[in-house]
């Protein structure tokens, strides 16, 4: 459907020096990338919040799981 955001599209990471090919069924939204970004760069951030998680660990450990979260979307009429 239309509205559904976006939740059952893939994403496709790839970096075969970092990460070892698996299927990760952890949820994902594009406010997850700068702080995964971040992680992987070991950059600190300087008193700077983010809406978003680090899925890094996850990346490099596919066992690994985050605590469960709940993705919301609001479409005015």
């Amino acid at each position: 459907m239309l509205y559904e955001g976006g939740v059952r599209e893939p994403l496709i990471v790839l970096n075969p020096i970092l990460f070892k090919p698996a299927v990760i069924n952890t949820p994902v939204c594009n406010y997850d990338f700068y702080p995964t970004f971040m992680d992987l760069i070991k950059a600190r951030p300087n008193n700077q919040q983010f809406d978003g998680i680090s899925v890094a660990g996850i990346l490099k450990n596919p066992s690994k799981s985050t605590s469960p979260r709940t993705f919301y979307w609001h479409y005015p009429l």
